[in-house]
């Protein structure tokens, strides 16, 4: 079948569909959810060809969630579920809420492909994508509904890309979600990902570009009316969590040659060791 399960829009409002424990595989989607309120429990849901069909816009997602013709929310829930798409793992996109807790998906271009509603992540979420594991449209953010326990980082691309003045927003909830490790990097070199106080006066998780950070060895203590001091671009930034990644044993942090800037004031217990010619720039801030 060219859809494993379809709820169309009929316009008789939301239906309420439960699927436990199911394998479901269609060949432009596993599941195609125009006007429903779906639960997935267990299970797989997968597509297995790509196709020409301008209804399936020339892609094939194991969930396409959301339809032009529904103007109320179309809800799907995936409770540890392994979703496979031949193009993306899960399309949201219109009106579409898709809240994922635990599972698995992959796509060969995004695991998800978000430019709906909402999409939310909570719990052991694993997801694969060739080019990016998610894509966010522009202005949508990722909901982070509860603690991220997966152990590796998500590549995220943006609709609207950010520049050297305006860092891109890509979370909802991070403040209040209880994670502290940052699960998200940039599917390109040269930006960061770090936390913001976005417009809601939350923090917030932003895709930020990364500036060189580049001055005299005598920063802003220099007052020479023209500088001739040799410039130093320091290339590698340091919060808390880049240092501890730099340690060796219980007791020690070894930093390599090169050159260093904080991005935030950092405390640590383990003894800090410079091997070899080091620049480091305190920024402002502060290394104890």
């Amino acid at each position: 079948n060219s859809v494993g399960l379809r709820i169309p829009a009929e316009g008789t409002g939301l239906q309420v569909v439960t699927v436990n424990n199911c394998s479901v595989e269609g060949l432009i989607a596993g599941i195609l959810n125009q006007d429903g309120a779906v639960t997935v429990n267990g299970g797989s849901v997968k597509s297995t060809q790509a196709s020409s069909s301008a209804y399936a816009q020339k892609i094939s997602c194991g969930v396409i969630n959301g339809d032009s013709a529904s103007s109320e929310p179309v809800v799907i829930d995936l409770n540890g579920v392994t979703v496979y798409g031949y193009t993306h793992g899960i399309q949201n996109r219109y009106s579409g809420v898709c809240n994922v807790n635990d599972g698995v998906i992959s796509g060969p271009k995004y695991g998800v492909e978000h430019t709906g509603a909402t999409f939310s992540m909570s719990g052991n979420v694993e997801i694969t994508g060739g080019t990016a594991d998610i894509f966010l449209g522009s202005g949508k953010t990722v909901t982070i509904a509860g603690k991220l326990t997966g152990s590796d980082k998500y590549t995220v691309r943006t609709g609207t890309a950010p520049t050297e003045t305006t860092p891109v927003q890509i979370t909802t909830g991070w403040e209040d979600s209880g994670n502290t490790k940052i699960p998200f990097e940039y599917y390109q070199p040269g930006f960061v990902v770090k936390e913001m106080e976005a417009s809601t006066g939350k923090t917030e998780l932003f895709i930020a570009m990364i500036v060189p950070h580049k001055h005299c060895i005598y920063g802003d203590s220099c007052t020479l009316d023209s500088c001739t001091h040799e410039k130093v671009t320091f290339t590698t930034e340091l919060n808390s969590e880049s240092l501890e990644e730099r340690s060796e044993g219980s007791t020690m942090i070894i930093l390599t040659e090169g050159s260093y800037v904080l991005t935030e004031s950092i405390e640590t217990d383990k003894a800090v060791l410079f091997h070899g010619p080091i620049d480091l720039c305190l920024a402002g801030d502060s290394l104890t």
